[in-house]
């Protein structure tokens, strides 16, 4: 079974006139490598004019995976679900 996959995408949001983004999710690019292969997260979010752009890529090419390596592959899910899970917070304009 195969443990490699690629996966990322890019979003654009156009904030209404009457809002401000307050916070933006931090920047991240982890990678690591594994006796099998490498893997790497990459997250951005950024504000440009009055939208926010998002670009997440998440890689995982390995031929396997060793037993003494499930800790380093969990922690690895763990921030993918952790990044995916962060928030951009908003505040209306008076």
């Amino acid at each position: 079974i195969p443990y490699a996959y690629d996966f990322s995408f890019r979003l654009k949001l156009e904030m209404p006139e009457n809002m401000v983004v307050t916070s933006l999710p931090k920047e991240e690019h982890l990678s690591f490598e594994m006796s099998g292969g490498q893997g790497s997260i990459l997250s951005l979010a950024k504000l440009v004019d009055n939208a926010v752009q998002l670009t997440y890529k998440f890689k995982l090419d390995c031929d396997f995976i060793l037993p003494e390596e499930y800790e380093r592959i969990k922690g690895y899910y763990d921030t993918v679900l952790k990044k995916q899970a962060e928030i951009i917070v908003l505040s209306k304009l008076n």
